[in-house]
């Protein structure tokens, strides 16, 4: 008897306008197209919770966008429910670097260990990596107690085409200026991003890929390494 009653309970409980979903989390790469499985009797709109990582149409067809995680709310009148985005990455390159933006240097230098070389406003890390040789810091000064700036991940230029998509998948790229080829941002506009990067190619054989914070009532150049 309690099996029945409590099935017919779940039954009566269960709204014929609700939002019926065939998967709560969708894995995809950059540039993929995804139809989410979802059913009601009502129409159902979209919505993403961050159209960097993800957009989705008003008939719920989800894009990949850059890597990372969020969600899309689907809602009628009656009902709301919420599935899972995540954005893989098929391009890495190298590990995105760990960003300790306003950081002392000897904080650094205690987590990191020694660098490889150690001038004037820079400290320099062997990567160990013939694709990635180097790993560079750049702070606001020279005494132990200067803030981080900036950083770039140094590029072997044989592996260009592999830093293109590693970029794309993770940044929106503009045309540059000067010497700058290509600049980026962690969102799809200028006016919202947080950090920039800088793609610049260093004596014809390597790229060199900066990254500093950015505000659009801040900005500043390219921190320059000497």
């Amino acid at each position: 008897v309690l099996p029945f009653v409590f099935t017919s309970c779940s039954d009566d409980d269960k709204d014929e306008d609700d939002i019926s979903l065939g998967k709560k989390e969708y894995k995809m790469n950059f540039g993929d197209k995804v139809q989410i499985e979802a059913t009601s009797t009502l129409d159902i709109t979209y919505k993403t919770e961050d159209d960097f990582i993800a957009t989705v149409s008003d008939k719920g067809l989800i894009t990949g966008g850059r890597v990372g995680e969020t969600e899309i709310s689907l809602s009628n009148t009656k009902d709301t429910k919420k599935v899972s985005v995540i954005i893989e990455p098929k391009a890495e390159l190298y590990p995105e670097p760990e960003f300790l933006f306003g950081e002392t240097k000897a904080n650094i230098i205690k987590k990191l260990g020694k660098p490889m070389n150690e001038s004037g406003k820079t400290i320099i890390y062997d990567n160990n990596s013939s694709k990635v040789p180097y790993i560079i810091y750049l702070f606001d000064g020279t005494s132990d107690n200067s803030k981080l700036e900036g950083l770039s991940v140094i590029v072997n230029s044989s592996y260009s085409k592999e830093l293109g998509a590693h970029l794309a998948e993770r940044y929106l790229m503009v045309e540059g200026d000067d010497d700058i080829i290509l600049v980026g941002f962690n969102s799809n506009t200028a006016e919202k991003a947080t950090m920039a990067i800088g793609v610049e190619l260093y004596e014809n054989a390597l790229w060199m890929v900066m990254y500093m914070p950015y505000s659009k009532s801040a900005k500043r150049s390219m921190p320059q390494i000497e």
